[in-house]
């Protein structure tokens, strides 16, 4: 486990932003909501929750009366966001577990399919020294144990890579790094067992979410993608579909809730 201290530290955007900043790691710069703060950017930006988890959506703001105007919404809470520079780049990602600011495995991936600010849906697993060892600065400075999935942005003009979120939890392609032939959930359990962590690398591959591969139309993708592990095991995503029609009868108007199912 991370110390608190650290992990409340990189789980609030703006807590993070400070501290890459005080100890010079790049980072794209990121301010709290304020009429002085917005006169230090150029637009487009971007308006971020300061937490992740909390539901809420990142937003651009092309211009500064689009930004005006969010900003004036009755349910925008100026203190759940903050503003952050839009870096256009290579978006990058590493995954890892570490034990007292020392990386003992990681893997690499970019991502093939992607949404607009939300996580790939399709990976490519490589290798880059440069990511590595900017990792491996960030992680010892905050003395980090246990595992994280990092978003980085490369910069092609400055050759250098931008820390966008420092995710201090499992993430959402998790089950593409073990198809590459790393098993993080079983190593961070040998690591709280105190047992020696055998990493020997990954493979250099692409792999899928269930939903992307089946829109691809592509049968060498359907073989890399989590297809695969839902054919061995479907129950998991059998609970998660009826979890979903239960939110859905829940989140129903009244009137029409009583009409749907019972008709």
């Amino acid at each position: 486990m991370p110390e608190k201290n650290s992990f409340d530290r990189v789980s609030n955007k703006l807590l993070l932003a400070d501290y890459l900043e005080k100890h010079s790691f790049p980072s794209p710069k990121t301010k709290s909501i304020s009429r002085h703060n917005i006169e230090l950017f150029d637009f487009p930006l971007l308006l971020k929750p300061k937490l992740d988890g909390n539901g809420k959506r990142i937003i651009e703001c092309q211009s500064r009366e689009e930004y005006e105007a969010y900003i004036s919404k009755k349910d925008f809470i100026t203190d759940d966001y903050l503003i952050q520079e839009k870096l256009n780049g290579e978006d990058i990602d590493i995954s890892f577990i570490a034990d007292n600011g020392e990386i003992l495995a990681y893997t690499i991936q970019k991502g093939l399919v992607r949404e607009t600010y939300s996580f790939a849906t399709g990976i490519e697993f490589l290798e880059d020294q440069k990511l590595l060892d900017e990792t491996r600065a960030i992680v010892k400075k905050l003395n980090w144990s246990g595992i994280a999935h990092l978003d980085f942005i490369y910069l092609k003009e400055k050759d250098s890579y931008f820390l966008i979120d420092f995710n201090p939890r499992m993430w959402s392609t998790l089950i593409g790094s073990l198809y590459a032939g790393v098993n993080f959930p079983l190593l961070l359990l040998q690591l709280g067992q105190n047992k020696p962590i055998q990493f020997k690398g990954y493979q250099k591959t692409h792999f899928y979410l269930a939903k992307s591969a089946l829109q691809a139309r592509s049968l060498n993708k359907l073989k890399t993608s989590t297809w695969r592990y839902i054919i061995k095991d479907p129950l998991p995503e059998i609970t998660k579909g009826i979890a979903r029609i239960f939110k859905y009868k829940k989140d129903l108007p009244e009137i029409n809730r009583t009409s749907l199912f019972t008709s």
